[in-house]
């Protein structure tokens, strides 16, 4: 039996911790993990340990069965309730598995399958949590291409809270260098929603290229997985374009 509760939790705060709780075991097989929150409101009224639950199950399979890039969990509030979405650069489920994929110990076919055990189990328990709490999950998946777990849940909004306030940078074009599937594109939509316009390149020559275009920017953020030589060569660049701030971000290995 499935038993519920019903208590207010910070979703943003969840999201993040599950991140930071499967970081460690993304960054051991070299992969990126990042996550992004879109409009989420302070407080929601559910049971926050089947959600973390349920992310944790998402998340964790998607970076077990993925070798190369990595794995993006995003979190959105709307008309749906709470939708919360992980995609992955691994290997993709065939078409044909997807109808069985919840049955209790399937897995998706081929080698990435019988190299890890239990992840069937594991959906299968996930499907029914979003089962009681009258929630739907999607799957999207193309061979080779990686795959999309899609949950929602029509979750309940709680008390109100207030959140510190967005920095605003209306009329601000930053430049956004990072090699990144997730990371990249999600720092890009948080600038969007503070007003910035980003643009987003992921070499030194593309980024010597867009500095030295017509269009002025006002910030370089580039992430130091680049390579410290590659950073330093992106700064000079800045600081010749005019730049007023160049930022470094640190990538996960570097934190650690």
């Amino acid at each position: 039996r499935l038993d519920l509760a019903a208590e207010p939790f910070d979703p943003a705060a969840l999201v993040e911790s599950v991140v930071e709780l499967l970081a460690p075991r993304a960054q051991d097989k070299g992969l990126e993990i990042a996550a992004d929150l879109e409009a989420l409101p302070a407080m929601l009224i559910g049971d926050p340990d089947r959600v973390r639950q349920i992310l944790i199950n998402l998340a964790g399979n998607a970076v077990k069965f993925t070798e190369a890039g990595g794995v993006g969990v995003t979190a959105a509030w709307g008309p749906d309730g709470l939708t919360l979405a992980v995609h992955d650069t691994g290997p993709g489920i065939p078409e044909e598995r997807l109808p069985v994929l919840f049955q209790e110990f399937e897995q998706g076919d081929g080698s990435a399958s019988r190299r890890h055990e239990g992840t069937g189990l594991g959906l299968a328990i996930t499907q029914r949590l979003i089962d009681r709490m009258g929630g739907r999950l999607d799957v999207a998946s193309r061979l080779g291409e990686g795959s999309c777990f899609q949950v929602s849940l029509p979750l309940r909004t709680g008390p109100d809270r207030a959140r510190p306030p967005v920095p605003r940078l209306e009329e601000r074009r930053i430049l956004v260098v990072a090699a990144a599937a997730f990371e990249a594109p999600y720092i890009a939509r948080r600038l969007g929603r503070a007003g910035a316009e980003a643009v987003v390149v992921e070499t030194e020559a593309e980024a010597a290229a867009a500095l030295s275009g017509e269009a002025k920017f006002d910030a370089v953020i580039a992430d130091r997985a680049l390579g410290d030589a590659v950073v330093r060569g992106i700064a000079a660049a800045a600081r010749q374009a005019g730049v007023s701030r160049s930022i470094v971000l640190l990538s996960p290995f570097d934190r650690r």
